[in-house]
């Protein structure tokens, strides 16, 4: 049984005509698919390329999510491992996960993080500056290769 027609959100006399060419199979697949939604294929169409949109979208905010997901679990394990280091960091930690609470909006999420994010970068940096005042220049190189990389834990 056919779905009720959509209608387009734009008055069709204001969309200029597009010629498309395909293959017969991808024209019979986008027949089928349109006679199934009850639209016009050329609404099959445009409904199918609007999706298609949409997911680059979708994959772009999961792309951003994932990033402040890896930032969230390297400073939980650093925490973890060197309180004493990480501590003055939580503050930066606590305002991005505010930001991220207080947004709605996934598409502003890195805007909003973006200030603590900055500051829990610093904080890393000025980190990594006393490490080497301390140790001098270049003493990660002296380090085995096996030991510059992170130990999972049992």
């Amino acid at each position: 049984m056919a779905k009720t027609p959509k209608t387009t959100t734009a008055p069709t006399g204001s969309i200029a005509p597009f010629g498309l060419r395909m293959l017969p199979e991808l024209r019979d697949r986008v027949e089928e698919s349109a006679k199934e939604s009850g639209r016009s294929m050329n609404a099959e169409i445009v409904e199918r390329l609007s999706r298609s949109y949409q997911s680059d979208d979708t994959i772009r905010l999961l792309r951003g999510n994932i990033e402040l997901l890896r930032t969230l679990a390297n400073f939980i394990t650093l925490r973890h491992n060197h309180p004493e280091v990480m501590a003055p960091m939580e503050g930066a930690m606590l305002k991005m996960a505010r930001a991220v609470q207080a947004t709605e909006d996934e598409s502003k999420l890195r805007t909003a993080i973006e200030p603590s994010m900055r500051e829990y970068t610093a904080g890393l940096e000025a980190f990594l500056d006393r490490v080497n005042e301390m140790l001098g220049p270049g003493w990660a190189k002296e380090l085995p290769e096996s030991s510059r990389k992170p130990k999972p834990k049992p």
